[in-house]
């Protein structure tokens, strides 16, 4: 038992044990337990390959596992992330009700805006929602747009 048994080896004492009539199998190989027993109670090699074998599948498990993880991971990071981002501000509906705009989202949000101080403009108003929905649908969304065009406004 001290040297590992290759595949080859491994499959040819198999098949010695198969064609054997004096050798049983017992156990299941996923737990590790499987070894064969002759009338005379000698346990061959075959034990401690099965061993092996049960012992590089629950590695290979362990590692398909921390695999997985890492892609949910990068999928969390990249992928849903984008997804998430894409859905966000995909419009499901609007509603122009002058002078409001109502936007539903696809993402279950909904985001409303209000002409004040000026006509109603339907095109200004989905805009507005938009820009809005960029800004985390607060309303010192317009805040940020005033720090960009007020020096424009200014100098008109």
């Amino acid at each position: 038992m001290s040297k590992e048994m290759t595949a080859r080896e491994f499959m040819k004492t198999m098949e010695g044990l198969i064609n054997s009539p004096n050798q049983k199998l017992i156990g299941d190989m996923s737990g590790g337990y499987v070894y064969a027993v002759d009338t005379d109670g000698y346990k061959p090699e075959l034990m401690y390959a099965a061993t092996e074998i049960s012992k590089a599948n629950r590695r290979a498990t362990e590692a398909e596992n921390r695999l997985d993880a890492l892609k949910y991971a990068v999928n969390d990071v990249f992928g849903i992330a984008e997804l998430h981002r894409k859905m966000a501000l995909e419009i499901k509906n609007v509603i122009f009700n002058n002078p409001a705009t109502i936007v539903f989202w696809a993402d279950g949000t909904k985001t409303v805006v209000k002409a004040e101080n000026e006509d109603f403009d339907p095109e200004k108003g989905l805009a507005m929602a938009i820009v809005k929905k960029v800004f985390g649908n607060k309303g010192s969304y317009f805040n940020k747009i005033k720090r960009w065009t007020n020096d424009y406004n200014e100098e008109s």
